[in-house]
């Protein structure tokens, strides 16, 4: 009787876990639809409420005074919403008045950043 229930509880952890696995690629892959779809509809000039209408909620955001900077080199901004998903980022500058200047993205393997010049 007892290795019965060793056997019910070990066989409830490993579908728990299955079904916690599930989700999480489910959500990590929607997040990844949606940064990748949005992403090339951000244009330079947009307000900084477009872009999230496109986007969604940032994973984080930042002043360009502050050490995310260091990654932000090129650009002269006020501040920067970064997005991740599992193994990509996305990242889009504002400047003061709320207005996109900028946007990055990259995989986490291939180092920071590739600007995309709006003129691309």
């Amino acid at each position: 009787m007892r290795m019965v229930n060793k056997q019910k509880i070990v066989v409830t952890v490993i579908f728990t876990l299955t079904i916690l696995h599930i989700i999480l690629i489910g959500y990590y892959t929607s997040r990844y639809i949606r940064f990748s779809v949005g992403f090339p509809k951000v244009e330079k000039g947009q307000s900084k409420q477009a872009a999230i209408e496109l986007m969604g909620q940032e994973s984080e955001k930042a002043n360009c005074n502050s050490t995310i900077r260091n990654k932000y080199y090129d650009v002269d901004c006020f501040e920067i919403y970064a997005y991740y998903s599992i193994l990509d980022y996305w990242a889009i500058a504002f400047d003061k008045d709320g207005k996109v200047v900028k946007k990055y993205n990259w995989t986490f393997d291939d180092g920071y950043g590739r600007p995309h010049d709006f003129d691309e």
